[in-house]
């Protein structure tokens, strides 16, 4: 049997085969996870900027609520609950609202001993009930 000289040191063992793989799998998944916490991000802060828009919609069809109010300040009282309907301008205004927010839907309350109107309006939004009031002194109502 023949030796190897002694000035040769014997050759390391082979690398382990498949760590290369093993490692790219890794990355794969790592960058899985971030990709899809992304698009989960992104998700929420589209539902985010639905609302956001939904509550805009909602202040402007109450402060246009609150104006119709305004150009009718003598009977103002005969606006107040169920009685918007019978008036047709109000029942244009709470048919705007059906249309602009999912689920929409506004009422007028009165207060005769304060003066305070408050105008209500309400939407849902992925099964949730959200409400927007704006209440202002009508100083010249009856």
């Amino acid at each position: 049997m023949r030796r190897p000289p002694p000035h040769r040191r014997p050759r390391p063992a082979a690398p382990a085969r498949g760590l290369g793989l093993l490692e790219g799998l890794i990355g794969l998944l790592l960058f899985s996870v971030g990709v899809l916490g992304l698009v989960g991000l992104q998700s929420r802060m589209l539902q985010a900027q639905a609302l956001t828009s939904m509550r805009a919609d909602a202040q402007m069809l109450a402060q246009e609520g609150l104006a119709l109010l305004w150009t009718d300040l003598p009977q103002v009282a005969t606006y107040a609950g169920d009685a918007c309907a019978d008036r047709p301008r109000c029942a244009d205004w709470q048919a705007k609202v059906g249309r602009v927010l999912p689920g929409g839907q506004a009422q007028v309350g009165w207060e005769a001993d304060t003066r305070q109107v408050s105008v209500t309006v309400t939407w849902t939004l992925q099964g949730e009930t959200h409400r927007w009031v704006t209440r202002s002194a009508l100083l010249g109502a009856t």
